[in-house]
């Protein structure tokens, strides 16, 4: 007896078939676990909304109203795990400006940080948008003003961090805005 070819190929086909069904749904449902147990590896866990999270207390330097030089205002912040996002932090207040009205900012409207590194000797490279350089008022005082702002803000509450370094949309800069030598990193004043 031999086998009819046609109900040999049907049941092939339909073998096929079925096992491409399978797949199909052993696919669906297993591999979307597998790419999302990979993906909240890779991504930084969010604290939930109501979690409470552990703040320090940090000083920023700003300009004043009612003297010269920079006065300090005394801030509350969160607390993050690494330098470099603290120090972003601290920048990130700065250019929000002060809460007491006899302060004012140092750094010109419109500056935001663009990047921020810190190298192995201590250095924070902060790297900012254009407008702290277009919008800068000038003169010496002003710019030793925006420079210490953010040197002494970075120094003086981390203490990995020994020098500032200006950097404008990844550059290196020679000046703010005409008066002070910006090629080489300042420390605390």
């Amino acid at each position: 007896m031999i086998p009819d070819k046609r109900k040999t190929n049907w049941a092939l086909i339909l073998g096929i078939l079925l096992g491409i069904a399978v797949l199909t749904i052993v696919a669906l449902f297993a591999f979307p676990k597998e790419i999302t147990q990979v993906k909240n590896k890779l991504l930084p866990q969010q604290p939930s909304i109501g979690e409470s999270k552990e703040t320090i207390r940090v000083k920023l330097y700003f300009g004043s109203r009612t003297s010269k030089g920079l006065a300090i205002e005394e801030r509350d912040i969160i607390k993050l795990p690494n330098q470099v996002d603290q120090a972003q932090e601290l920048v990130n207040q700065l250019l929000a400006g002060p809460q007491n009205m006899n302060l004012v900012s140092a750094i010109p409207e419109a500056t935001r940080l663009t990047g921020l590194y810190i190298d192995q000797g201590g250095c924070a490279y902060v790297d900012f948008n254009s407008h702290i350089s277009q919008n800068h008022p000038g003169g010496c005082y002003a710019e030793l003003q925006t420079i210490y702002s953010l040197v002494n803000t970075i120094t003086a509450n981390l203490s990995a961090i020994g020098e500032v370094k200006f950097l404008i949309n990844g550059a290196e800069i020679d000046t703010l805005a005409g008066h002070i030598d910006t090629r080489y990193a300042f420390k605390t004043n």
